[in-house]
């Protein structure tokens, strides 16, 4: 209860019971699955399911994949082994048709609150085809583009981007690493492209460095060699890092090497800005093979890369630069012999596991998700699958806790601060001010970011009205955090109280909770 008192003729008591906290009536967005076998995806092939056993302890894991030509990011609970959403990503025109190649998402990962995601592609032609290439922000919710941010390479890179990486590996970094499929002119025409006369500095592959803090892009790393003078070009698909994140490793295409990079920075503060240069290269154990994306087990020291040819080659990187181990033959565990390894990442739960996109399995009619047991490199097991995807699925993104996309209720209260007459205008109209705080009570991690929050309506007794407009927003209120708003009030002549309802709203991963 709030009294509010001046002496004079013309003011008057009031009092105003405000609530102590918002309303509760829970509204969750994902109440239930989406089974492979209903979502429209599955138009593209076999989506019979395979969920990884229990034991595994996987379960809460779910994974972000980027579905190539369908232009958008499905979302897999691996529980399940289903596809429980897809978001779109802004389809581009398919420039590079007369090339048998058309546009497709590529690079994929989740946002620090799981609230968006960040997506890029390729084969659209870019510059050439008037779309110069972009790194998406898009919201899991809605699917609306929160921003998009052009990539550095955009005014001569016809080709595009393929892998997307957290530098480091890290999500605390405020830099994504993308990776500049572009490639020299030479080995364009060598697939049919005419000549288009790029300088040499504009014919490389590399790696692009992307500030999501401040929304720009801040640099970017061609594939060169210093040491011997040779220009690494060919597309660049995959990078990662090792454990003390002084080395990265970046796999190639058409001319398939792992480059093993210095790097530097990365992990936010005063280090936000990465930098990466090639050292050295190391050569596939056998001929054939066409590097694609890749991910590092730290604690291990193993670096995993897919190829083309349906193998993953594993490396040694305990003593900074790859050594070629040992290779999974992953036709050979999923019975094709048409399976083309495009992107790999470890699952956060339990570093025995691997989520592998692998095209054209079991044939070139589909094209499927695995998961693959290499806790013995010897023998590693298939476990678990989904299929249904475009043929041209690429690149995954695994988080440990499925329940961050799905979203959890954030632990939101509403309490009084002020009421008062903002000026004798608005005494003379009967506008009354509150002011008001919202706190987050949750604790102060990424994924309890109450997102969006937005005062949606208001009610009051003895003929009391807002006098905001709603909805209004509010904004982002994280973990541990609060924030001030003034809600305005139209009183009647000879109201001396009354009380009042705020209703409220907050997104949080895949879900929009009402208060």
């Amino acid at each position: 209860m709030k009294n509010v008192f001046k002496k004079g003729l013309r003011w008057r008591t009031l009092m105003v019971l405000a609530p102590l906290a918002l309303l509760v009536a829970l509204a969750i967005a994902t109440s239930g699955y989406i089974t492979a076998g209903s979502a429209a995806s599955c138009t593209y092939g076999n989506c019979g399911h395979v969920a990884p056993p229990s034991s595994y302890g996987v379960s809460n894991d779910a994974l972000y994949v980027a579905n190539g030509n369908a232009s958008n990011v499905a979302v897999i609970d691996v529980g399940t082994m289903s596809i429980v959403d897809t978001i779109p990503v802004p389809a581009q025109p398919n420039g590079l048709a007369g090339l048998g190649m058309y546009w497709e998402v590529h690079g994929v990962v989740a946002s620090k609150d799981r609230a968006s995601v960040y997506a890029q592609g390729a084969l659209s032609g870019g510059y050439l085809a008037g779309a110069p290439y972009q790194l998406y922000q898009i919201g899991v919710k809605n699917g609306n583009v929160i921003r998009s941010i052009p990539l550095p390479t955009d005014s001569y890179d016809p080709v595009g981007y393929c892998g997307l990486e957290y530098a480091l590996n890290d999500e605390n970094s405020n830099e994504l690493v993308a990776t500049s499929m572009n490639a020299s002119d030479a080995t364009l025409q060598s697939i049919g492209a005419p000549n288009l006369g790029r300088p040499a500095a504009e014919q490389q592959g590399g790696w692009a460095y992307v500030d999501i803090a401040n929304g720009t892009d801040t640099g970017f790393t061609s594939m060169y060699n210093p040491a011997n003078g040779t220009n690494y070009e060919s597309s660049t698909c995959g990078i990662s890092w090792n454990a003390s994140g002084n080395n990265a490793y970046a796999s190639t295409m058409f001319n398939p090497y792992v480059a093993n990079l210095s790097w530097t920075g990365g992990n936010g503060g005063a280090n936000a800005n990465a930098s990466g240069t090639p050292t050295s290269f190391t050569a596939p154990p056998a001929t054939g093979r066409m590097y694609h994306q890749n991910d590092t087990d730290k604690a291990k020291g193993l670096l995993y890369v897919g190829s083309e040819d349906g193998n993953i080659d594993v490396f040694n990187i305990s003593t900074g630069s790859a050594v070629y181990d040992t290779t999974i033959n992953v036709r050979a565990l999923d019975g094709s012999t048409t399976s083309a390894i495009h992107s790999i990442d470890i699952s956060p739960s339990n570093s025995n596991v691997i989520y592998v996109t692998a095209r054209n399995t079991p044939d070139n009619s589909n094209n499927m998700e695995l998961v693959i047991d290499v806790s013995n490199l010897a023998a590693p097991k298939l476990i678990g699958s989904i299929g249904g995807f475009t043929h041209d699925v690429c690149g995954v993104y695994a988080i440990g806790d499925k329940q961050d996309f799905y979203g959890h209720k954030p632990s939101l209260s509403l309490s009084e601060t002020r009421v008062y007459w903002a000026s004798l205008s608005d005494y003379a109209a009967g506008k009354l001010s509150v002011d008001y705080s919202i706190a987050n009570s949750d604790a102060a991690v990424p994924t309890n970011v109450a997102a969006n929050v937005s005062i949606t309506g208001s009610s009051s007794t003895n003929g009391v009205t807002a006098a905001t407009a709603l909805p209004l927003a509010v904004g982002n209120i994280g973990g541990g955090g609060s924030t001030a708003l003034t809600l305005q009030y139209n009183v009647p002549v000879g109201v001396g109280s009354f009380m009042t309802k705020t209703d409220a709203s907050a997104q949080n991963g895949a879900a929009i909770f009402t208060y």
